[in-house]
């Protein structure tokens, strides 16, 4: 399998919502993060051709941002998956993203996404990459959930897919 994970693009600050009244849940994109993105699936696109299915967290940055990757991505099935909300476990990630989905992209947020990458490609639980936001990394994975190889194909920051 491989598994294309993105954090989601650049969104409103936290103050500036709360300013809204909008909840945690309901901070939407930027005009900046959404240009960014749309240029770095392009980008994404180019280098990874093939996606099958993208799992993305409910939050609404997350979700507007797996939108634009199926903007490009036209067959993909897009599909909520509640364990990539903040603070789920790392556990019920890993169990959803194991099944028979040769091409799989999910998009979420930190720092669960660095520590699913971590835990991964190293079998630690303690993070040592940091996505910053709108980066992308392919993983590819061998074998199954409870026993699998994973390497780490690509990691690349938004600056690097725009640029």
């Amino acid at each position: 399998m491989k598994l294309l994970v993105i954090r989601h693009a650049q969104a409103m600050e936290r103050a500036e919502a709360l300013r809204m009244n909008l909840s945690e849940n309901e901070r939407p994109l930027t005009k900046r993060g959404i240009k960014a993105f749309s240029d770095s699936v392009e980008a994404l696109h180019k280098i990874n051709p093939k996606i099958d299915l993208i799992l993305t967290s409910p939050l609404k940055r997350a979700h507007d941002t797996a939108l634009l990757l199926q903007k490009r991505y036209k067959n993909a099935r897009l599909e909520v998956f509640q364990p990539l909300a903040v603070g789920k476990s790392l556990s019920t990630v890993l169990r959803g993203i194991f099944g028979d989905t040769e091409n799989l992209a999910i998009v979420g947020h930190e720092p669960q996404l660095s520590r699913l990458i971590s835990f991964l490609i190293s079998g630690q639980k303690e993070s040592f990459i940091e996505l910053k936001k709108g980066a992308a990394c392919l993983i590819e994975i061998h074998g199954s959930f409870s026993k699998f190889k994973a390497e780490l194909k690509w990691l690349i920051t938004p600056k690097i897919l725009t640029s």
